[in-house]
């Protein structure tokens, strides 16, 4: 019995994600954004990154709009504050009438719907990963739909930790290189009566 063409897509999208190709994350991440986006419906799909009150586009498929990696947001002018605030996915169908109604983000940039998930290093809130469009969604999300967007963030969130672990790692070796190489170099020897002899 073959796969309906919807569940199809989403494997489609995981195998095409998680598979390591040698391309960078960065565009392993931007691909993917562009393949999720179009799968869930959406308009726009964000990576961003949050430190404090900012909210900084990491990643982003966001055709026809000035939206990209290195813009910076205020994090209460965006839907991912909400996400934040519920500290789990959070699905917007549609902002007029509910909620979300005066929300900056609807009010200020239009945006009718929205899908985030927060991405997590280490346990600690990193950021989302979020989509979102000027529309309520033609068609509406499914459990699989919302188990695909967390699937998502956690692979990010795990390739995340990868990086920094490698990085401290790299930066660990640089010191004690560094420790090694300007240590004096000292010779042990034996003399003729068996004691031990040293020198630099």
């Amino acid at each position: 019995m073959p796969l309906p063409d919807r569940h199809a897509e989403r494997l489609r999208l995981l195998a095409d994600v998680i598979a390591h190709d040698g391309s960078a994350f960065v565009d392993r991440v931007q691909r993917a954004l562009r393949l999720a986006t179009d799968l869930l419906g959406y308009d726009i799909g964000l990576l961003s990154h949050i430190a404090g009150t900012s909210y900084t586009i990491v990643g982003a498929y966001a055709p026809g709009t000035e939206i990209a990696p290195g813009t910076v947001f205020d994090l209460g002018n965006t839907y991912c504050s909400l996400t934040l605030a519920r500290g789990d996915l959070l699905e917007i169908v549609r902002a007029t009438g509910s909620d979300a109604d005066g929300h900056p983000c609807h009010r200020e940039f239009g945006l009718e719907s929205y899908l985030g998930v927060p991405i997590r290093v280490d346990g600690e809130v990193w950021g989302t990963l979020n989509f979102s469009s000027a529309e309520p969604l033609k068609v509406p999300l499914e459990t699989a739909d919302h188990d695909l967007a967390r699937l998502f963030a956690v692979w990010i969130g795990g390739v995340l930790e990868r990086e920094d672990r490698d990085r401290q790692i790299a930066q660990e070796a640089s010191r004690l290189s560094n420790i090694v190489d300007q240590a004096p170099l000292i010779v042990y020897g034996v003399d003729a009566a068996g004691r031990f002899t040293m020198s630099e």
